[in-house]
């Protein structure tokens, strides 16, 4: 029986890594020396685990630990935290840091890396069932609840593009916050120096551009008005309108939503009118409950590829191949295809290396337009393709032509742009667009970028450090000025102090304390859990610097709500509050020893760390006691001691 006592999340800096942890504190009557060969139950948990796929660190991380615990070499003690990052490994997460301290009295504290809350609380809590249930000889269907527990984890997760955004912040050093659970929505930097992606559309993406973008007759009729090559085409609102169209521009024909992505409901390749009312009433249901408007083109002749454009320059492209079966002249397309999903490389989820195909009314379609069916003999050695939508990448970036780089920089710019996929059907794309009756089809913002980080032929490019980039100079890491007191009893009335005489320089200040007071007009009284606090700081765009009141009991409990500070100021009077300097200090830019007198904080010591120009007044989160004022106060003159953690008090 394993009897969990918390689970928890220490925010920031803390006793385990300089970054979040999720901490379970577990008690079990087993000795942690023991063997976990001779531990029943273990050993059938380890094999009804299922593999990992070694492809990310995590997995190969996940992977290495289950060969350990299928092996039984591990002592007991060691058990949780092999399962631990076995599970999490499993459904998505990118982090591998974890460990064990062993506690008297049959407790266990481990930790792991924090990737994404809601699904890491989740996850341990079914490993630790799962131990104890083992433990107790009553295993459930252990394969069914991993599974389970990965298609949860990948609704929830960061997906591809997004982490690979978040990897790049921080090699950077840039701190990043996840704005909604459940959305790729995240915040890079603190405070009033933030800036804000979801998924690659930025917060500097205009509003009215993107929603050009998603409307394909809008973007098309803009950027053929430009000057643009486009595909002629019109919307229709009934089959017979679409064949009248289709009539009309000439076949074959591509039918399509108006404002669908991810090539949701497009048909190519139209001739007959069965076919077209067919691929209509494909289009028309994307949207449902309510019938999307329909778009019918004029077919460019070519292969598809996508440009990535950032701001102005196209940084990165890709041709796409459809997925493709190899005929032996004795199976059908569906049987092909149903080898082709044997391959372990493809999956349901962003996860997978590669799609599963499925045979749907959109693939049939597709089939028809080529005089097949699913049940077609393909005759040996012949390729088939069984779907418009791509099914492999290859990095053609060192191949496209100037002229084409041209243009699709040109239809971003024109939609006012920043990150933008632009979609290209060219026979050559080393050749002009005009030259071979190629076209730019669609300009998608927020674009997926798997294709360019590891395309399945070709060099991978690093797109996500290229956006950040743009959208954050090097070498600015966006934080905003962060002052801990820490160390005596009277850390209250000093960060105060402190938090006053930064308002005073006309900062908007936001203070995390301990106890009652206001914060964003809204009393709270009673304990605060500090490191949530401090996070709320951090996220509201009209703070200008934070001010903590750090006690050891608050980032023992909860964290320091951050990874590093910029100034420590540190009273030491109080030995209790020892532990707190050898963990903050080796973070902080600067440590100040606060003298046993009155002193105000020096005004050199403000210079270096906020700048001497006061900023403009505004509203912020504040305690009651930092009023602000429209005149900045001068500052007092005073010396300033900054010294090594060896040399403070």
């Amino acid at each position: 029986m394993v009897d969990v006592e918390a689970i928890r999340i220490l925010r920031g800096r803390n006793e385990w890594s300089s970054e979040s942890v999720l901490e379970s504190i577990l008690t079990v009557a087993i000795a942690p020396e023991t063997p976990a060969s001779r531990v029943p139950g273990v050993s059938e948990l380890a094999a009804r685990l299922p593999d990992a796929r070694p492809t990310e660190p995590a997995e190969r991380v996940a992977a290495a630990r289950l060969a350990l615990l299928r092996s039984g070499d591990l002592p007991f003690g060691m058990v949780p935290e092999a399962l631990g990052l076995v599970i999490l490994g499993l459904t998505g997460s990118f982090q591998t840091f974890a460990a064990t301290r062993l506690v008297s009295g049959g407790r266990i504290r481990v930790a792991f890396g924090l990737d994404d809350e809601a699904v890491d609380r989740r996850c341990v809590r079914a490993a630790w069932g799962l131990l104890s249930s083992a433990l107790d000889g009553r295993l459930p269907d252990v394969a069914t609840l991993v599974d389970d527990l990965i298609r949860w984890a990948d609704e929830d997760r960061l997906g591809p593009s997004t982490r690979a955004l978040v990897a790049a912040a921080r090699d950077r050093g840039i701190p990043t916050l996840r704005i909604q659970s459940g959305y790729s929505l995240m915040q890079y930097g603190w405070g009033s120096r933030q800036r804000r992606c979801w998924t690659t559309q930025t917060d500097r993406t205009p509003a009215l551009g993107a929603e050009i973008a998603s409307n394909k007759q809008a973007a098309r009729e803009f950027l053929g008005r430009a000057g643009l090559p486009v595909p002629p085409g019109r919307v229709v609102r009934s089959p017979e309108e679409a064949w009248a169209a289709a009539l009309e521009l000439g076949r074959p024909v591509v039918v399509k939503p108006r404002d669908a992505n991810r090539g949701r409901g497009v048909s190519t390749g139209l001739t007959t009118q069965e076919q077209v009312a067919e691929a209509f009433d494909l289009a028309a249901r994307v949207r449902l409950p309510e019938p999307a408007d329909v778009l019918v083109e004029r077919q460019v002749e070519g292969a598809e590829h996508r440009l990535l454009v950032v701001g102005d320059r196209m940084i990165a492209a890709y041709r796409c191949e459809p997925p493709t079966v190899i005929g032996d002249g004795r199976r059908s397309i569906a049987e092909l295809v149903a080898e082709l999903n044997r391959d372990p490389r493809r999956g349901v989820g962003w996860r997978a290396r590669l799609p599963r195909l499925e045979l749907d009314e959109q693939a049939r379609l597709f089939l028809a337009t080529r005089g097949l069916d699913v049940d077609t003999i393909v005759p040996e050695g012949q390729r088939v393709a069984v779907r418009r939508a791509a099914d492999l990448c290859l990095d053609v970036t060192d191949e496209v032509h100037p002229a084409v780089a041209d243009r699709a920089i040109a239809a971003a710019a024109l939609l006012g742009l920043d990150v933008a996929g632009i979609d290209v059907i060219a026979r050559d794309i080393g050749r002009p667009l005009e030259s071979q009756d190629g076209a730019l089809v669609e300009v998608n913002t927020g674009p997926c970028l798997t294709g360019h980080l590891d395309p399945d032929v070709g060099k991978p490019r690093d797109v996500a450090k290229a956006i950040l980039a743009a959208l954050i100079p090097e070498p600015d890491d966006l934080r905003i000025p962060t002052i801990a007191v820490a160390g005596g009893r009277d850390r209250p009335r000093i960060a105060a102090q402190i938090a006053q005489t930064i308002a005073d320089r006309g900062l908007r200040v936001g203070l995390a304390a301990h106890g009652g007071r206001r914060s964003g007009g809204c009393p709270r009284r009673g304990s605060v859990f500090m490191a949530n606090e401090v996070e709320t700081l951090l996220r509201h765009p009209q703070i200008d610097a934070v001010v903590l009141d750090v006690s050891a009991g608050g980032v023992r409990e909860q964290g320091l709500g951050l990874d590093r500070c910029g100034l420590l100021v540190w009273t030491g009077d109080d030995p209790t509050e020892q532990p707190v300097l050898g963990l903050l200090a080796p973070a902080s830019l600067a440590v100040y020893h606060w003298p046993s007198d009155d002193a105000p904080l020096p005004a050199m010591l403000l210079d270096q760390l906020i700048g001497t120009a006061p900023k403009p007044v505004g509203t912020a989160l504040k305690p009651d006691s930092v009023v602000q004022r429209e005149t900045p106060a001068a500052d007092p003159v005073a010396s300033i001691s900054v010294a090594s953690p060896e040399q403070v008090g």
